[in-house]
């Protein structure tokens, strides 16, 4: 019998009735021997299923650890995956930590609301069912997206018309919600100006879903947090 089913029923049985005394599989019987079987019985396949659901939960970390906000210094990028199965719903979450273990960025996902699409056909690419797809998704893509951030660019972001508009307006909205002032949020954008023209800036880039990902972010180190910089 394995060790921890059997401790399960042990620990079971002793709740049930602490008088029951060592002897056998762990107990006299006493006259009420039938009873006590059926309870035996009853028992071996509640922790069996016990144990069972536990060795179901989904419970994956992945680490890397690297320069992601370009000051010389290694970080560590954890992502956590849980859920209670394959089948239920996924929730995770995305840390960046520094060298003493400070958290500078975090997010949490809840895919609730994601979970149907995964039996759609190709919503996943390289899957064939909401299984494989989920796995591939949680377990590879997201993994992968978020740890390329660690990549330096191979050149500087092209600055024209259009794409200093939209590093205006995205990182204005985004500082202005935590509460930065006009004058300083002027000063801040022009610091990430500086930072996206030239090559080897990190860019972070979270999945919301297969099919889309939240706007990619800079650390600015003025003001020690990451910053959206394009939203199409």
């Amino acid at each position: 019998m394995h060790k921890n089913k059997e401790n399960c029923i042990l620990n079971q049985l002793h709740h049930k009735d602490p008088t029951l005394v060592g002897m056998g599989f762990g107990y006299r019987l006493y006259p009420s021997y039938g009873l006590i079987s059926a309870l035996i019985v009853i028992l071996i396949f509640w922790c069996g299923s016990a144990l069972s659901d536990q060795s179901s939960k989904i419970d994956r970390t992945f680490t890397k650890h690297g320069d992601v906000t370009g000051d010389g210094e290694s970080e560590t990028l954890t992502v956590h995956i849980t859920s209670m199965s394959i089948e239920t719903p996924f929730k995770w979450s995305f840390i960046i930590s520094d060298l003493n273990g400070a958290t500078i960025y975090r997010v949490v996902r809840d895919d609730t609301w994601l979970d149907n699409f995964f039996k759609d056909n190709g919503y996943v690419i390289r899957c064939t069912d909401y299984t494989s797809c989920k796995e591939r998704y949680y377990f590879n893509d997201i993994p992968i997206a978020i740890f390329a951030s660690l990549k330096p660019s191979i050149k500087g972001w092209v600055l024209n018309k259009y794409t200093k508009s939209n590093l205006h307006n995205t990182a204005s909205a985004y500082l202005t919600k935590q509460g930065i002032s006009a004058e300083n949020i002027t000063v801040t954008i022009e610091e990430m100006r500086k930072i996206l023209q030239k090559p080897g800036f990190r860019s972070i880039n979270i999945p919301i879903s297969p099919v889309e990902s939240s706007a990619p972010m800079i650390w600015v180190p003025s003001i020690k947090e990451f910053v959206p910089y394009y939203q199409e």
